[in-house]
């Protein structure tokens, strides 16, 4: 799923009156959580997630993919109704996102290996 296609997608579920850049904020939140705390432990992932700023095609792919792509909607209607103030909404929105979030991360656990850990060596001799 792109940028805009998630923005438009919560827009049309969610009425609202966020800004876009706002949004794409929340989005680039999300996408370095994933990566820290999903993604980079596996192989095959280097380097840093940077965020998406304004300037950004709304056509980048965000990192989570079908068929838990709809985490993106579910993160923008909690963020919404925690600025809101709606405290009540707030925990059912973020309850849903948990729970796709909980999936998604099964999901990269089975199908994905984990880096080996860096070698430490101790001491000054020889190995």
């Amino acid at each position: 799923m792109t940028a805009d296609a998630a923005i438009e997608r919560f827009d049309t579920l969610y009425p609202n009156a966020l800004s876009y850049a706002e949004k794409l904020r929340m989005l680039s939140v999300l996408d370095g959580r994933i990566h820290r705390e999903l993604l980079s432990r596996y192989e095959g992932e280097n380097g840093e997630f940077i965020g998406y700023s304004e300037g950004i095609s709304g056509s980048e792919m965000l990192l989570v993919g079908f068929p838990y792509d709809d985490i993106y909607v579910k993160y923008l209607a909690a963020e919404t109704d925690l600025i809101n103030g709606d405290t009540a909404r707030y925990a059912n929105s973020y309850a849903e996102f948990n729970n796709l979030y909980g999936e998604y991360a099964a999901e990269i656990n089975r199908t994905h290996r984990i880096k080996a850990p860096a070698k430490v060596h101790f001491g000054g001799g020889a190995q």
